[in-house]
């Protein structure tokens, strides 16, 4: 289970899956969890 101690690092591949993962850091913020690094 993710929470907000937990450090994440999103990896996004430059392709149809970026919309995506896009919304899904959007909901993880939404929540209150930030990721430490997003790299495209």
């Amino acid at each position: 289970m993710i929470d907000a101690e937990m450090p994440i690092v999103v990896v996004a591949p430059h392709n149809d899956l970026i919309e995506k993962l896009k919304s899904n850091i959007e909901e993880m913020r939404a929540d209150c969890l930030h990721p430490a690094a997003a790299v495209a």
